[in-house]
């Protein structure tokens, strides 16, 4: 009988790619990778971190905490969110993201127009 190589042996088992770790399901079930990545960090983690942000993005971050932005998650990209009094009265829990490496070079632009409009509907934002 011929003997099978080792690497035919584990190509049944896995079929297409690394197993993943125990855990690693549950944990993207409830928004994480399970591998510790994808958690999200407090505000004192962006300023830890802010060293290794492109400078424009930098900018950006410092004008959206004056206008009531409070970090929410970071993993690639930067979450944040407030809640704000719209000039209808209604309240309403605003989100933006940025990205920490963006590859578009209009993003920061298009980023700061999409803040501008957030802000034109607003009254005033509540601390969070």
């Amino acid at each position: 009988m011929p003997r099978r190589s080792k690497k035919g042996k584990k190509a049944g088992k896995r079929r297409g790619g690394a197993v993943s770790p125990p855990g690693a399901a549950a944990a993207r079930r409830r928004g994480g990778s399970g591998r510790g990545r994808g958690r999200g960090r407090s505000e004192h983690a962006v300023l830890e971190w802010g060293a290794l942000l492109p400078e424009k993005v930098k900018k950006q971050v410092k004008a959206m905490r004056a206008r009531g932005w409070v970090l929410r998650r970071q993993t690639k990209h930067l979450s944040f969110s407030r809640d704000v009094l719209l000039l209808d009265g209604t309240f309403e829990t605003q989100r933006h993201t940025l990205s920490c490496t963006p590859s578009d070079w209009r993003s920061n632009k298009n980023s700061l127009a999409s803040l501008k409009r957030k802000d034109a509907a607003v009254r005033v934002w509540l601390e969070c």
